[in-house]
């Protein structure tokens, strides 16, 4: 038991980690001005936003100029949660915020000249593209490509022309239908293959595609090139393979039915649980043996998986395995499993700042904890709440928690228990100095003294 009330020190080693990566920087532009810049930060993860928190506070330092950008249409409603803090840390700090509106029809037309080079288009192409993509680049390089799958945009002698009736093809108005129209171009094989590489996930190797798929090297490299250079729905990056939009892979994966997909996942599972070939892979392995309902199997990679998000300040992920973890762990009946979850979870969404979410999973560890006699785990979650309540400034709250904590653990060996019961004094002390009460804040912290000494 003595494991649930260990602290993983994480923020002080997190701190230290972002100062080497600001101190390499620093160094950099001490031989010379630099300028750092980070492109598609509505698909940035944890790690790069917490070093963007980080930089606003030391960026005045060093010469450094950081230039960031970020579309919030693109958004997902995760990543809108974390860039929040991103944004709030920088609009205090010496920066200038540029609000770049929609293309207009001109400087879409000037897009799409840059595209195809030498054009010849008719009256009114210009116009139709920018009112089927309404100003967004993304959408009106979809509008291109859906023209020219179409053969209504062509090129004759080295110049791009419209043809006639252009303007009969029905462009959907929404990128997840743009996805669509396009995967309704594909072939059988063709698409087939794309759904057991959603299935693997948002990046895969031809090496384990290979495999699931059954087909020879030749054939299978063939029909990537195929999906890579004319239907554009794969890349390449640094030997393996990627959706080129994150909906592709979102579409095809929701139009697997259930058994087809946990099948699916239970082949990857055995092909990646054999080491000869893809070597130990615990966040893959543990994903796809519980997404085929292996939950026995799972757990053991999926704990495993979640820890070494954790280590490496992931918390996103962390956050999410755990849940998984809970999720396989009440599946097996294993009450430890799922209390331990819901205390590393609880964490993970606390470091993320949603505070809602991690008291949800505080109480329920709690509640489950007091109902199968886990007294020290219950403190732990009581503990871990009030840590919560005074990061949001709830001080009368915090204290009560952390008062809570050492009751409890007083009826416990403190043999056992006192790192925990040490912690929640300093806590508790913290709570006292904050509100004014110097005396009993130095009699709590010279109590944790003694018992640390």
């Amino acid at each position: 038991a003595q494991m649930f009330g260990d602290d993983d020190g994480g923020s002080a080693e997190q701190t230290r980690f972002l100062d080497i990566l600001f101190d390499i920087l620093h160094a950099a532009a001490m031989c010379r001005p630099l300028i750092v810049v980070l492109e598609d930060l509505h698909w940035s993860d944890t790690g790069t936003q917490q070093f963007l928190r980080h930089l606003s506070h030391r960026l005045s330092e060093a010469p450094i100029l950081l230039i960031a950008t970020y579309r919030p249409e693109d958004r997902s409603r995760e990543t809108d949660a974390h860039m929040s803090g991103v944004l709030e840390a920088w609009r205090d700090s010496d920066c200038t915020r540029i609000d770049l509106p929609r293309l207009s029809q001109a400087s879409t037309a000037h897009l799409t000249r840059s595209l195809f080079f030498d054009t010849e288009f008719r009256a009114g192409f210009d116009e139709y593209v920018y009112r089927q993509s309404q100003g967004n680049p993304f959408i009106a390089m979809e509008v291109l490509k859906l023209l020219r799958s179409r053969h209504l945009l062509l090129n004759r002698n080295g110049i791009w022309q419209a043809e006639p009736d252009f303007d009969r093809a029905e462009i959907p108005a929404r990128v997840e239908a743009l996805v669509r129209e396009g995967l309704d171009g594909l072939s059988s094989a063709e698409r087939q293959l794309l759904q057991l590489a959603a299935a693997i996930g948002s990046r895969f190797s031809s090496a384990l595609l290979e495999k699931a798929s059954g087909l020879p090297r030749v054939e299978l490299l063939g029909l990537l090139f195929q999906l890579e250079k004319i239907h554009r729905l794969v890349i390449a990056v640094d030997g393996d393979y990627e959706f080129s939009h994150s909906m592709i892979r979102e579409v095809l994966y929701g139009e697997l039915p259930g058994e087809l997909r946990r099948e699916y996942h239970r082949l990857l599972a055995g092909l990646i649980a054999d080491r000869d070939w893809v070597g130990e892979a615990h966040t893959d392995l543990g994903h796809h043996l519980f997404i085929s309902e292996q939950f026995a199997d799972a757990l053991p990679h999926l704990v495993k998986a979640a820890d070494e998000a954790a280590h490496i300040f992931s918390w996103d992920e962390a956050a999410a395995i755990n849940d998984d973890v809970f999720a396989a762990g009440r599946a097996q009946s294993d009450v430890e499993t799922q209390i331990t979850a819901l205390l590393k979870s609880g964490r993970a969404y606390g470091h993320l700042a949603h505070y809602e979410a991690a008291t949800e999973r505080f109480q329920q560890c709690r509640q489950m904890a007091a109902d199968h006699g886990y007294v020290l785990i219950e403190a732990q979650a009581i503990y871990e709440t009030g840590d919560l309540e005074l990061n949001q400034g709830h001080l009368d709250s915090a204290g009560e928690s952390f008062a809570d904590v050492t009751v409890r653990l007083k009826s416990l060996d403190l043999q056992t228990s006192w790192p925990l019961y040490a912690k929640a004094l300093i806590a508790w002390g913290s709570v006292d100095f904050e509100a004014g009460r110097h005396e009993q804040a130095e009699s709590r912290w010279l109590e944790a003294q003694a018992m640390l000494t």
